[in-house]
């Protein structure tokens, strides 16, 4: 007879030896477990379904706003005593304060762009925040007419007080998308961040619970609800009114590079886009791949 003594030893040390790794995709089960939990809370609080996190502004802080804030040229020159006051709005009027503060300036047009929907579709008054950074290095105002047609019907300029907003938008992350604050006055503040491309946006910010909602950009974003369509008949509309609004040194600009550079003659009522990469090679995707060396 043969002897099968050893076998059952065997088997039981192989058993063994997958413990680690039978813990290991436990352990990355857990972790992935957890952070589909994390992100359906933080959508459930996006569409209004969980509450804003609650985070009032600390004393230091309360310290930096309403007073010169190192070279900020936006804040105010005496405290406001009101919620509106604070962020240069009409009393009793309802806004969405943008935040347009990173990223190219196709980027920061897309973000615009979105924005100003949820704002027409909450019949909110959009001010705008626009500052300068390495991936943009022209202000709003250098760039368009804003405070005539058709520009001027889209939006308006932030005027509140600038250390206010920052500390603010530096409350919403990837995180928590729905922050709610006070402002010193004690009424309290919405700020958000879109978080995803498809964003059911509930009353949360489209009700009138809060006069004043802070939107931080992070990108384009369609409200849930939207048809592809809509969105996009919207956004071009948007850009023509931006092209009809740029300030007039940009206008000569544009028309001499079409004109000289690429042989363009531009008429009324042609739009011919030139989209300029800011950033190296190595750090943006190829759209169109490299195409084959002609033979002579």
């Amino acid at each position: 007879m043969r002897r099968r003594a050893a076998a059952p030893a065997v088997l039981s040390r192989r058993r063994c030896g997958g413990g680690p790794l039978l813990l290991l995709l436990l352990c990355l089960l857990l972790l992935a477990a957890t952070a589909y939990k994390d992100d359906e809370s933080v959508y459930m609080q996006q569409a209004g379904h969980a509450p804003p996190t609650y985070m009032p502004l600390s004393p230091p802080e309360l310290e930096l706003i309403g007073r010169p804030y190192g070279t900020d040229p936006r804040a105010l020159p005496h405290p406001p005593t009101s919620l509106h006051a604070w962020f240069g709005a009409p009393p009793g009027s309802r806004v969405l304060v943008v935040a347009v503060h990173a990223y190219g300036f196709a980027n920061r047009m897309r973000a615009l762009a979105s924005a100003l929907q949820v704002a027409q579709d909450s019949n909110r008054t959009l001010l705008l925040d626009w500052s300068m950074d390495e991936g943009c290095g022209a202000g709003f105002d250098d760039l368009f007419n804003a405070s005539a047609p058709p520009m001027a019907a889209y939006l308006s300029r932030y005027r509140g007080d600038g250390a206010l907003l920052q500390l603010l938008v530096d409350r919403a992350d990837w995180s928590r998308p729905i922050v709610e604050s006070t402002v010193p006055s004690g009424e309290r503040v919405l700020v958000w961040r879109p978080r995803g491309v498809v964003v059911d946006v509930g009353d949360v910010v489209l009700g009138d619970t809060y006069p004043v909602v802070v939107v931080k950009t992070s990108g384009f974003f369609v409200r849930l609800g939207l048809t592809c369509q809509e969105y996009y008949t919207r956004k071009r509309n948007f850009y023509r009114g931006a092209l009809a609004s740029l300030a007039a040194p940009v206008e000569a600009w544009r028309r001499d590079v079409l004109s000289t550079e690429f042989g363009f003659h531009v008429r009324d009522g042609v739009v011919v886009g030139v989209h300029v990469r800011a950033y190296d090679d190595a750090y943006d995707w190829p759209v169109v791949p490299p195409q084959p060396p002609q033979r002579e």
